[in-house]
């Protein structure tokens, strides 16, 4: 059953504002989810290609966090000798003590 359109402005309005306020909050609602989806799609893109591994320009993380890793073992091993350099001066006091 379809129902009787309004007869005068004032009905007119009233049923303009049932019909087209959901249809604006609908949109708007849209728009902002599309807005959104922008964003995090630009963000996406950028990671995308930072990780992506043949961009010439910048060196991507892959390449840095290889680099890194080659560094982190330098390091520790550079400990590691620090830590026996440490014990055999440990000992040497330990022996020059007992005398």
């Amino acid at each position: 059953m379809i129902p009787e359109l309004p007869h005068d402005l004032i009905g007119l309005v009233g049923y303009a504002l049932f019909v087209g306020g959901p249809i604006a909050t609908m949109w708007v609602q849209v728009r902002k989810q599309d807005e959104k989806l922008s964003k995090q799609g630009k963000q996406i893109n950028d990671v995308h290609s930072q990780v992506k591994n043949d961009h010439p320009d910048d060196p991507n993380m892959r390449h840095q966090l290889d680099s890194m890793d080659g560094k982190i073992d330098l390091i520790s091993d550079a400990i590691g000798d620090m830590r026996k350099d440490h014990g055999r001066l440990e000992r040497r006091v330990d022996r020059l003590e007992q005398r």
